[in-house]
């Protein structure tokens, strides 16, 4: 996926078995990358689960898959998207 999208111009960064402060820096160093119409791509490929109407990105060392605990230990994919938004990319 990443040479497809470099091909077309993407500026790609991949990150692999990501624990969850791990990931959280990640997508925030991606969110403070973005300028106003850019055209952004957010490529997710690993484990997710919907609980209770949220989506949500699981790390590597989440320790159990408890819907009371996935606010604190997977990342709402929801707010990723949001805070995507309001970057206002392309």
């Amino acid at each position: 996926m990443s040479e497809a999208l470099e091909s077309i111009g993407f500026t790609v960064t991949k990150k692999l078995d990501l624990r969850r402060a791990e990931m959280r820096h990640a997508v925030i160093d991606f969110e403070e990358s973005i300028e106003p119409d850019d055209m952004v791509l957010f490529y997710f490929a690993g484990h997710g689960i919907q609980w209770e109407d949220q989506n949500y990105l699981i790390p590597k060392d989440i320790p159990t898959l408890n819907g009371a605990a996935l606010n604190k230990s997977a990342i709402n994919a929801q707010h990723i998207l949001d805070n995507l938004s309001d970057c206002n990319p392309y």
